[in-house]
Formats: structure tokens, C-alpha cells, sequence
């Protein structure tokens, strides 16, 4: 687990509370006794769940990061339990508020399974929103340099009053990690993680291109965003 120096920052403060937590679940040995002998349970094996991979990612639930703007604004992300089923693993909403005010681009809900993190459904969801026919697959986890991840699927809903459907590609590639520093704290190991968007009108083939850089340390999250609108997000509290 990658985590700054020295353990009383916040960021390592913080990564250890979540260690702890987790660490509690993992079963050990179990001594039986039937008619008098005694046997010892091996512990189960520890094989990989979607909570940890959302453990992993950081994208728990029930959990609040708040990120510096380079535009001088505050966004906040809180993270919950989504509505939507996933067969075979766990959905998160992550809902993105800039002073308030929803951020569509990064208000997204995240399907979870034992390898992968895929994308379900974006915006809102109170007067945007805009759902995949199908789980975009969006990065692979653990993080790994020169993974790459690519996903396609309908994507239909309603945005600013009109209803639309096309087709959305993504593709996201792993570069080598590094160290950054940001408000929360310096982080040896932060993946930078390329996200490509492109959006296709399936009655005209026109298309549109976008990208985005996703600064992300395992087992915290993304702890810096370079967005599709040309902000800088720098985390500065992590609860």
C-alpha cells in the first residue's frame, strides 16, 4: 500500500483508519473441538471481493473527499450505495458538488467486481441523466502501469431538458507511477490514469473527443484531477 511519510499525516492517518477497518474482516484460524479432539479450522482463503476492490480504488461508500479547484472554487465527492444492481459485484454513486452545484462530468456511478471497475450510469440524476445499455469497462484493479482498459455501449437519457441516445467510448491507460504532493498530502506511488471520452451520434457519425488525466494512489482514490473542462481538483480532505 503506498502511503506518505511520515504515518502522522493526514493522508497516512487517514489510509490507516481504512486498514484497520478492513483488516478486522479478514478471518484467522479456528480451533474445534468434536468428542474430545481437538482440530484446527484453516483460515478461509483470502480471495478477492468486490468491497476490496472498491477498497482498493477508493471508492467505499459512505465516504466524503473534498478537492481544491484551480478556478478557486470548493468540490466535494460523497460517495453511497447506489440503487442500481451489478450482477456479480457492488455499486457506488459518486455524486461531485462544485459550491453546491452539481458537476455532471464527475458525478458518475461505478459498478465494482473482483478485477475491474465499469461505468453505469452519469450526471445527476435529478434533472440529468444518462444511463449505459451496458457496464462501460473502466480500469482494472490492482492499479497497474500500462494497463489499459477500453469500453463502448448506448448510452441514453436526458440532458438539459432533451432526450438523446448515443454511443460512448471510453478508454483509460496507466502510466508509471510517481510521487506527487497535493493539499492532503504527499503521496509516493500516484498513478496517472489517461481518460479518453468519445461520444458518437449513431444517426449522423459525428463525434466528439475528450480527455482527462485521473492522478490515482491505491487505496485512497484519485487524489488530483486534470478535467474534461480544463480545471485542476487537488484533494484537500479525505472522511
Amino acid at each position: 500500500m503506498t502511503s506518505p511519510a511520515p504515518i502522522t499525516s493526514p493522508a497516512s492517518i487517514a489510509m490507516l483508519k481504512r486498514f484497520t477497518r478492513r483488516a478486522a474482516f479478514v478471518p484467522g484460524a479456528v480451533v474445534v473441538v468434536l468428542g474430545g479432539l481437538s482440530f484446527v479450522a484453516c483460515p478461509a482463503p483470502n480471495v478477492p471481493s468486490p468491497e476490496d476492490g472498491a477498497f482498493a480504488l477508493g471508492l467505499e461508500s459512505d465516504r466524503t473527499k473534498t478537492y481544491a479547484s484551480s478556478n478557486g472554487a470548493t468540490e466535494t465527492h460523497e460517495y453511497s450505495a447506489s440503487d442500481l444492481l451489478f450482477g456479480g459485484g457492488i455499486a457506488v454513486d459518486v455524486q461531485a458538488r462544485e459550491n453546491g452545484f452539481a458537476k455532471n462530468d464527475r458525478t458518475l456511478t461505478f459498478g465494482i467486481d473482483v478485477a475491474q471497475a465499469s461505468l453505469l450510469r452519469f450526471n445527476d440524476c435529478l434533472q440529468d441523466c444518462a444511463t449505459a445499455d451496458a457496464p462501460i469497462p473502466f480500469i482494472n484493479w490492482p492499479l497497474t502501469s500500462g494497463s489499459r482498459v477500453e469500453g463502448e455501449a448506448t448510452v441514453s437519457g436526458t440532458e438539459g431538458g432533451v432526450d438523446f441516445v448515443r454511443t460512448e467510448r471510453h478508454t483509460t491507460t496507466v502510466g508509471t507511477p510517481a510521487e506527487l504532493t497535493v493539499p492532503f498530502g504527499t503521496f509516493d506511488e500516484a498513478f496517472p490514469v489517461t481518460w479518453s471520452r468519445t461520444r458518437i451520434d449513431p444517426a449522423t457519425g459525428d463525434s466528439d473527443t475528450e480527455q482527462a488525466l485521473l492522478h490515482w494512489v491505491a487505496d485512497v482514490g484519485i487524489v488530483k484531477y486534470e478535467t474534461f473542462d480544463g480545471a485542476t481538483l487537488e484533494l484537500s480532505e479525505d472522511r
